[in-house]
């Protein structure tokens, strides 16, 4: 299927779809034709209209000019659709997009209208979705951070939420444990020193080399979620009801990005955290956790 080519019509979306589609446009002008979406060949049109302007009225340099701006515009107003056609399909049945706010969609469309690669497309979509199955989770600090990301750091990001926990007060919380960032563990995913560091500076996370963040419980135990297993962490007597949670911990705006950025677990990881908190002469046992539905 050519990608300029929307694969549905507005028949066939469900009506948090539709209405998505509805809010975008009412903010950014039409993208979508009655049926289907606006082709970039109508752009390619205009410009070649403009080609056909060879009066004395425009000179060579002002033709190519807007010849650019065809250019550019319809690049962008593909990217605003791709970016659309793939946050549909992730909408909940139960989704609210209208409640979204009109600013909060031109800031959206502003910052990732010039993102052409995939991956990262597959970034922003998913930011989209969740905004409309939940309006008010994102702001626009994150929006903003988000689009100086290259593509390094978001991949470097996702790498370090592949060692995320929750908990069971918030499952959309995430305490990513990166215990020692020198063992093996982390330095396959390229997680180090120097690039976290970078995602210090960015504003994703805060980062102690030098002395673990702790997490206070009420008793000297707490209990933990990693991909369907339930994690039991008993710290020792004089741990004074604290869990050592690692080097790291992000701010707001990495919690936000921490949902949208496509982390898997690792499968090494289990095995790892029980040796290292043994040798911290925690105790710690697992068991397995029902999949969610």
């Amino acid at each position: 299927m050519n990608n300029d080519e929307n694969p549905f019509s507005l028949g066939d979306l469900s009506k948090p779809a539709t209405t998505l589609i509805e809010k975008i446009s009412s903010a950014m002008g039409k993208i979508y034709e009655p049926i289907h979406i606006r082709r970039i060949a109508k752009a390619e049109a205009d410009a070649s209209k403009i080609r056909l302007l060879s009066d004395i009225e425009i000179n060579d340099i002002q033709q190519r000019a807007l010849e650019r701006f065809i250019h550019e515009e319809a690049r962008k107003q593909s990217n605003i659709e791709s970016i659309t056609n793939k946050a549909l399909p992730l909408l909940n049945t139960n989704a609210t997009p209208q409640a979204i706010e009109t600013d909060w969609i031109t800031y959206f469309f502003d910052h990732c209208r010039n993102v052409s690669d995939v991956e990262m497309q597959s970034i922003w979509s998913n930011l989209l979705s969740m905004e409309a199955n939940e309006p008010g989770t994102y702001s626009k600090r994150a929006i903003s951070l988000i689009s100086t990301l290259d593509k390094a750091d978001a991949n470097l990001f996702t790498s370090i939420c592949s060692f995320s926990v929750s908990t069971e007060d918030d499952p959309n919380y995430h305490i990513p444990l990166i215990l020692n960032f020198e063992d093996a563990i982390y330095q396959k995913n390229d997680i180090s020193f120097f690039k976290l560091t970078n995602l210090e500076s960015i504003g994703l996370l805060r980062f102690d080399p030098s002395n673990n963040f702790t997490l206070q419980v009420p008793s000297n135990e707490d209990y933990f979620y990693y991909d369907n297993t339930k994690i039991t962490i008993t710290a020792p007597p004089d741990a004074k009801k604290s869990i050592d949670i690692g080097c790291i911990m992000l701010t707001s705006v990495g919690q936000q990005l921490s949902r949208i950025c496509g982390a898997r677990p690792d499968t090494d990881f289990l095995e790892y955290i029980q040796s290292y908190y043994r040798t911290k002469r925690y105790y710690i046992s697992t068991e397995p956790t029902p999949p969610e539905t």
